[in-house]
C-alpha cells in the first residue's frame, strides 16, 4: 500500500512539473517601453523608462526626491513553483497562479535617504494581465545591500538611468 501511495505521490508531482514547465510563454515586452536590466537563473528584470516620474505632493508640488518607477520581473518555471509552495506554506491566496508568468511593481526610490519602497505589487499571467493576487515587499535601503546582490544592481541602473 506504502508502494503504490509512493507512486500516485510521484506522478502527482510529476504532473505538476510538466504543468508548470509547458505554461504559455510570455508575451514579449516592448523594447520601446520596457528596459531590460538583468536576467537571472529564475527572473529577467525589466523597468518602464517611458513612465518614470516623480511624486506629486497634495499641494501640487513634485518632490524631486521622490522618483517612482513601473517594473516587471519575468519568471522561470522554478520560480514560479517556488512562489506556489510559498505561498502555500503561509496559508496565502493561490488562486489562479497555475497562470503566473510575472509580476509587476512600482518602486518609489527616496534618493536622499537611498531607499526603495514597493507598492502596488501584482502577479501577472503570460499576457501581463493582474492575477488578483498582491503582495506586500518591505521598504530597503540600497546601501545595506551587498554589491552583488541582483535587486541592488537592478535599483542602480534604474537610476543610473533616470
Amino acid at each position: 500500500m506504502k508502494k503504490i501511495l509512493w507512486i500516485g505521490i510521484a506522478c502527482l508531482s510529476l504532473f505538476i512539473n510538466i504543468n508548470i514547465v509547458n505554461a504559455e510563454p510570455v508575451a514579449p515586452l516592448s523594447k520601446d517601453i520596457f528596459q531590460w536590466v538583468q536576467s537571472t537563473p529564475r527572473a529577467g528584470y525589466y523597468f518602464n523608462k517611458k513612465v518614470m516620474v516623480y511624486e506629486v505632493k497634495p499641494d501640487g508640488y513634485i518632490d524631486t526626491n521622490l522618483l517612482i518607477v513601473p517594473t516587471v520581473k519575468i519568471y522561470d518555471p522554478t520560480e514560479i513553483k517556488d512562489i506556489i509552495m510559498k505561498r502555500q506554506w503561509r496559508d496565502q491566496n493561490i488562486h489562479r497562479l497555475d497562470e503566473l508568468a510575472a509580476s509587476a511593481e512600482f518602486l518609489k526610490f527616496n534618493l536622499k535617504a537611498n531607499t526603495v519602497t514597493y507598492f502596488d505589487n501584482q502577479y501577472l499571467d503570460g499576457g501581463y494581465n493582474p492575477l488578483n493576487v498582491s503582495y506586500e515587499r518591505p521598504e530597503v535601503n540600497i546601501s545595506d545591500m551587498s554589491v552583488e546582490n541582483v535587486n541592488r544592481i537592478f535599483y542602480e541602473a534604474i537610476l543610473d538611468y533616470a
